[in-house]
């Protein structure tokens, strides 16, 4: 029997024996072809290439099982087997098929949960069984894999290893050379782009690049281009592109484009009382505590408890307004209230209002969170 909050779903699930067996034969080759040093078994290590290779292929999307699943505020499980607890889920985002629309559970490192549900209003009423707001948390999304690239790099890997290290070798060099063959095909995964899209705005890494954190108030466009590429222009430098599956693309956009026009003026009186107007950190701190100690003054100003949580998932809000709400929300505050406050940092893409709200959450010593409040920067005007 379900309990209160909790909803049906389909799990899709899906078990990749031909693509492992593809790598067990890929990583043969590759052990035939460090371990023999004459052309004889150039033949058997092309043709493990081969087979590994196509294997991997054609494995790679797997075979697909359907289960019955339940899915609530502890998570998502089947039977009594926790599939996806709910601390583990980030966000969410929906598919809609050509059938029936699917759910995509973002859990970080972990492999996504994917649920199917039997219409749209019911991927949502999945989607806030797990999310109290219609934000869906943290959606994290990753570039193009290039499966073809890996499998080309890993082959590649073989050949060259046995070309090369067929002749005499010295311990320096054959062990700097058998450790990048070993590292290339991993490597290309880093390769990929990735984008996190929080309730503050979003952060992007782009290839090997540093990452870099666009808040939504100051996106001026986000375009999905012909060929599924995703187009962030901000108000302030160059614009960014990142190669997603075209569906994945499009979710992005219009997730972006909802908190750039949700972005108004409304937090504004409360957000200009929190903003940070100096250098002096531990100031800054001593003026928060000040309005969370005299509650009537700053209630009377606007500043509500209600209004605080409103401010930390305002899309147009900034970050030291964000850090600064979570400061005075922490003062006097119930387990509850801090429970409610990591999850306020779960949803948030920039690391360094993230890292502040989370010190507040945990009561951190006044020397740990000034730190992380000093490293909270609003973005030029």
């Amino acid at each position: 029997m379900e309990a209160s909050g909790e909803v049906e779903a389909t799990l899709l699930h899906r078990s990749y024996l031909v693509r492992d067996l593809g790598v067990l034969v890929g990583l043969a080759g590759v052990a035939l072809a460090f371990s023999h040093v004459d052309n004889r078994r150039f033949g058997e290590i092309l043709a493990l290439g081969i087979v590994g290779s196509t294997l991997f292929l054609l494995g790679a999307r797997g075979v697909l099982h359907r289960s019955r699943a339940v899915v609530g505020p502890g998570g998502v499980r089947v039977g009594d087997k926790v599939i996806a607890a709910r601390q583990t889920i980030l966000g969410a985002w929906i598919e809609e098929t050509s059938d029936v629309p699917i759910v995509h559970l973002c859990r970080g490192l972990r492999p996504y949960v994917h649920l199917e549900a039997a219409d749209e209003a019911a991927a949502r009423a999945l989607c806030r069984a797990l999310f109290s707001r219609s934000t869906y948390g943290l959606l994290r999304l990753d570039g193009v894999a290039g499966a073809a690239a890996v499998v080309g790099v890993f082959f590649a890997a073989q050949v060259f290893a046995f070309a090369v290290l067929r002749h005499p070798r010295s311990g320096l060099a054959e062990s700097v050379l058998e450790a990048a063959l070993i590292v290339l095909p991993a490597s290309v995964a880093l390769l990929r782009s990735k984008i996190s899209i929080g309730t503050d705005g979003v952060l992007v890494s782009v290839r090997l690049r540093r990452r870099r954190f666009v808040a939504f108030r100051d996106i001026e466009s986000v375009v999905v281009g012909a060929s599924g590429s995703l187009t962030l222009t901000p108000r302030h430098g160059r614009a960014i592109a990142i190669g997603l599956r075209r569906v994945e693309a499009h979710v992005a956009a219009e997730r972006i484009q909802a908190a750039v026009d949700a972005c108004d003026a409304g937090g504004e009186p409360v957000g200009a009382q929190l903003r940070r107007d100096g250098p002096d950190v531990r100031a800054w701190l001593a003026r928060l505590r000040t309005l969370a100690q005299h509650r009537d003054p700053y209630r009377a100003a606007g500043v509500t408890p209600d209004a605080l949580w409103r401010l930390m998932d305002d899309p147009g809000a900034g970050e030291s307004e964000r850090a600064a709400a979570a400061v005075i929300l922490a003062a006097g505050a119930s387990g509850e209230d801090r429970s409610r406050l990591r999850g306020v940092a779960a949803r948030v893409a920039s690391p360094r209002v993230r890292v502040a709200i989370e010190r507040v959450a945990e009561g951190a010593e006044e020397d740990d969170l000034a730190a992380a409040m000093a490293a909270v920067e609003d973005a030029p005007a």
